[in-house]
């Protein structure tokens, strides 16, 4: 029986049966997120008819366009609702502190991304990922002085983290103990764990013997990592579909100028007109700077994959490797 699917098609708006299962998702979603649970004037159902609200008619249409039965209106419906929940955390305190930790590595020269990921390196430190212990890492943090300045204005402004210079020198600490590279999260876990005010202002440490919160990622922060791991692998074949054969074979090497002029059969000279072109395309189709950024990773190996596996002319027909649902089919 498709009783939801059958009410949506006749009704054209949530009815009764829709509303049911949409706030059953809900519930089973709001486990997920602890962070969205401290609201303690919320839950599940005020969460659902939020989302109702904002993207109800949205989801409506496009189950009817794309589900052939309940379990699928089920599987969309409890995506949409994921991604609201993990919109709402990011907007928590965890999510403002790892926004301002990215602005403040991007910004400083000593610090670099690692291309195609999200783990930062030291400039001059190397760019393989760390084996280090995280908790040794937070023992690193804690021995370093980060003033106690408090937060700009309310709480949901963004965290200040001590006087000038002090992150910074913290930062450069810890990623000189682990010896490698490090991502956004771990880098925020770290710095969480020395500061956890500016994670969780309702906990007041008592001493130096206080415990401090765990390296390991919360649920919440382990499902983010994984949607927007999907939401890139998706949004980089998306991407590479637009590009003709010679931008495929330019994308592994967009870091490297001299491999770029080896491709190009140009100078250097014309390869970065050509490279910086190609990166304002990448931005273009991903949406946004930060959008592309994330997609590159999966992109790269798209391209790579393609480099390997295709004798196709430069701009010719290039097969677009399978997406993700395909390989799990095969």
């Amino acid at each position: 029986m498709n009783e939801v699917l059958e009410e949506l098609h006749a009704q054209r708006q949530f009815g009764p049966k829709a509303l049911e299962l949409l706030l059953k998702l809900a519930e089973s979603e709001l486990h997920r997120f602890p962070e969205l649970q401290r609201d303690k004037s919320k839950d599940h159902v005020d969460f659902a008819l939020e989302f109702f609200g904002k993207s109800g008619k949205a989801l409506v249409t496009d189950v009817l366009a794309r589900a052939e039965d309940d379990n699928a209106v089920g599987r969309m419906m409890r995506r949409y609702l994921r991604n609201r929940m993990i919109d709402k955390a990011r907007q928590g305190p965890r999510g403002r502190l790892r926004e301002t930790l990215r602005k403040r590595l991007e910004r400083d020269p000593r610090f670099k991304r690692v291309p195609g990921t999200s783990f930062w390196q030291l400039a001059d430190g190397p760019s393989t990922a760390s084996k280090t212990d995280p908790n040794s890492l937070i023992q690193v943090a804690r021995e370093c002085r980060v003033s106690p300045v408090g937060r700009h204005g309310s709480g949901t402004s963004q965290p200040r983290l001590g006087k000038t210079g002090e992150i910074e020198a913290l930062l450069i600490a810890v990623f000189e103990a682990a010896k490698g590279s490090l991502d956004d999260e771990k880098v925020t876990t770290v710095v969480a764990a020395r500061l956890p005010l500016q994670v969780r202002p309702e906990h007041l440490p008592l001493g130096p013997g206080d415990d401090f919160p765990s390296a390991a990622p919360t649920p919440e922060e382990q499902v983010i990592a994984d949607e927007e791991a999907a939401r890139n692998t998706l949004e980089a074949h998306r991407v590479y579909a637009s590009l003709t054969g010679i931008e495929r074979r330019l994308v592994p090497a967009i870091t490297d100028p001299a491999e770029a002029s080896k491709i190009l059969g140009k100078k250097r000279s014309s390869t970065a007109v050509k490279i910086k072109q190609l990166k304002a395309k990448l931005v273009e189709l991903a949406g946004d700077a930060a959008a592309a950024r994330g997609t590159l990773g999966p992109l790269l190996e798209l391209c790579r994959e393609a480099s390997s596996s295709s004798a196709s002319s430069l701009d010719g027909p290039v097969a677009v490797p399978s997406d993700p649902v395909e390989r799990q089919a095969r």
